[in-house]
């Protein structure tokens, strides 16, 4: 079984180093610019599966939630293009952004990435108490915490380190022009006056829209809505349509969705 998983980690990496770079190479950008880069810097529970939805209301920004890449330099960037438009099956760039949403500290092994002129981070953060109260959850424990840990020491321990490394980050970065700060209240309760600060922001043309169609149709609506009742109202709340329906790229027709569905098996 281990030499299995070995295996198939192999391929991953594979697919990651190779693949999505040849994706990238073959899509056209069509664009006047180089496309810029959006990490959001988050936490789990800290509301980025709502926030990563409200972002890609714009028309101007692309993503899928987390990617999970590790970032080392910024050749990495290629591999998220790749893996963004491959399982969108895009070949034009038309988007001034593409977003991934970075949760772990595992996801950034070199810090220089975030002083490329063509990237802009996205602080999002909530308080401890709600944070570890979601954490704790029941349905998120078991989906998130190894089975050999006590569920509270790993929740405080992960979300201690995971604020001390994205501090980390803040005093590096240090730049208003490149860094945004958010909090979850300021996301549910003031979603209007947020949306404008995204837009100022990153300075777009497009608005953004507090009704949105979800990203993914795992868990809820993404695994960030899994055991965690506030998040999985506001994402009723600002759900466009039938809360069950699946990603547009999956609704169009049935040849397309096995289209889909083969490229995620050989990407994923």
């Amino acid at each position: 079984m281990n030499h299995f998983y070995r295996i198939t980690n192999y391929s991953r990496v594979i697919v990651r180093k190779l693949l999505y770079p040849i994706y990238d190479s073959l899509c056209i950008n069509e664009l006047d610019t180089p496309q810029k880069v959006i990490l959001l810097l988050s936490h789990m529970r800290a509301g980025s599966t709502l926030c990563v939805n409200l972002l890609c209301t714009n028309p101007e920004i692309i993503g899928m939630g987390e990617t999970g890449i590790r970032y080392s330099s910024e050749s990495d960037f290629r591999i998220l293009r790749g893996k963004v438009y491959s399982r969108r099956l895009r070949l034009s760039v038309t988007e001034r952004y593409i977003l991934d949403n970075l949760n772990h500290n595992l996801n950034i092994s070199n810090p220089d990435i975030f002083f490329n002129e063509n990237v802009k981070c996205i602080f999002l953060l909530r308080d401890s108490e709600s944070s570890l109260s979601s954490l704790l959850n029941e349905k998120f424990l078991k989906m998130a915490c190894p089975k050999q840990v006590d569920g509270k020491v790993w929740a405080s321990h992960y979300y201690r380190n995971r604020l001390a490394k994205l501090t980390e980050y803040a005093k590096l970065i240090n730049d208003k022009e490149k860094s945004l700060y958010l909090t979850y209240e300021q996301l549910i309760s003031d979603t209007k006056t947020t949306l404008n600060s995204l837009k100022s922001f990153l300075d777009t043309q497009c608005y953004f829209s507090e009704k949105y169609t979800p990203l993914s149709s795992k868990g809820l609506f993404g695994l960030g809505a899994v055991g965690d009742p506030v998040s999985k109202k506001l994402h009723q709340e600002k759900l466009l349509g039938n809360k069950t329906q699946k990603p547009r790229y999956l609704r169009k027709s049935r040849k397309n969705v096995w289209k889909v569905i083969k490229v995620q098996m050989l990407l994923c």
